[in-house]
């Protein structure tokens, strides 16, 4: 869990970038916001998540938390349910409109999260295999409701519908996966 949050942490401030980059360049989706802009507001979100983390930790100790883990983690479950909800406002709509296009996300963003696990594996196999599954699960699963979060009023109808067709691999791949894991030696949690 510590690689994963690591590498997640990293990620999410390499999106300044990489963002931009795939957006303009490869999907050619219009971005309304500066990279220097994106950079500031995702600091601000993801540092304020790590400092009241921090202060909570610290009020509550450890060992309370550990306690609450079950309705903590069925209250995650609750708040992911209610964010699919309502990043998936407007796509039944889009689907019935433009179902070829609304499609193509939807298996552009399976394709790349499956591309990216299999290539982050394969890059990291030498640090052992749990850590490179860790590390490949991390590059695939990769929270773009953060991005369209600090991108607010600059996300484009079509970036709300890539970061809202994002949400289909997180929905089904686990299922997909854990025979595979299982296959060879590892269970996911």
């Amino acid at each position: 869990p510590s690689l994963a949050a690591i590498v997640l942490t990293l990620a999410s401030f390499a999106a300044p970038v990489t963002v931009p980059a795939v957006a303009i360049l490869i999907l050619r989706l219009p971005i309304d916001i500066g990279v220097a802009d994106l950079f500031w507001r995702l600091l601000l979100l993801i540092g304020g998540s790590v400092l009241a983390a921090a202060v909570l930790r610290r009020l509550l100790g450890v060992t309370r938390i550990h306690g609450w883990a079950l309705r903590l983690n069925g209250l995650i479950v609750i708040a992911m349910l209610v964010l699919a909800l309502a990043i998936m406002d407007g796509v039944t709509a889009q689907l019935l409109v433009t179902p070829v296009r609304v499609l193509g996300f939807a298996a552009g963003t399976i394709f790349a999260n499956v591309g990216l696990q299999v290539v982050t594996v394969a890059v990291f196999w030498w640090l052992g295999r749990a850590e490179a599954l860790t590390l490949g699960l991390a590059a695939g699963y990769r929270n773009s409701i953060l991005l369209l979060a600090v991108l607010g009023s600059a996300a484009s109808p079509e970036i709300g519908l890539l970061a809202a067709a994002a949400q289909i691999p997180v929905y089904i791949l686990p299922a997909l996966q854990r025979p595979v894991f299982r296959a060879i030696g590892l269970r996911p949690g």
